[in-house]
């Protein structure tokens, strides 16, 4: 959010700028699924700066990421955290060889969608369309895994939503739909 409202303002100081991508680089090196929304990041700057400059930002929280995990992976491959979500997800393998797959091309798929109705959404509620679009990406593996695992066991299986896993998406939703409810009371006041 700092990041695009930095970019917004034309009066926000250069170095505020590339400091909030840079700490965009390191939100998003958390987790393995915040990788799916660069794509969106690069969509919601895209519609506020022109698409070279939103390029440029976009590759230089990229390369915070990279740089923040990539000792972690040169260190312990097996164990990096990644790998660790991924086999989270390949545990539905044995019954279908293809569902890891499907949830991670699923999620990829949610990313591109989302990222292009970003860029067709109206200018003026950027933050509140980004933040909308993050919860539906973050959503959509974990759905993905819910309904795959509950296919497989022939009942409601919510076990992977165990450890936080299928509770990530709250803080995007809580921006998103409660920035709208902000905006509605403003209106309403006014």
């Amino acid at each position: 959010m700092l990041a695009l409202t930095t970019w917004e303002n034309a009066t926000s100081p250069a170095w505020q700028r590339w400091t909030a991508c840079l700490l965009v680089g390191v939100a998003l090196a958390s987790r393995a699924n915040f990788l799916l929304l660069y794509p969106l990041f690069g969509a919601a700057l895209w519609r506020l700066v022109e698409f070279r400059k939103a390029v440029l930002i976009s590759s230089i929280a990229i390369l915070t990421t990279v740089a923040i995990i990539l000792p972690f992976y040169l260190h312990d491959p097996a164990g990096f955290s990644p790998i660790g979500s991924r086999n989270k997800i390949a545990t539905m393998d044995h019954a279908m060889p293809w569902a890891s797959t499907m949830i991670i091309t699923t999620s990829i798929l949610s990313a591109m969608a989302a990222s292009l109705w970003l860029l067709m959404q109206d200018r003026t509620d950027s933050t509140v369309a980004f933040f909308r679009a993050c919860t539906l990406v973050t959503l959509a593996p974990m759905l993905g895994a819910v309904l795959l695992s509950s296919w497989i066991g022939g009942q409601l299986d919510l076990g992977i939503m165990r450890h936080r896993f299928g509770l990530m998406y709250l803080f995007f939703a809580l921006l998103g739909w409660g920035g709208w409810l902000k905006l509605n009371t403003e209106k309403l006041r006014s």
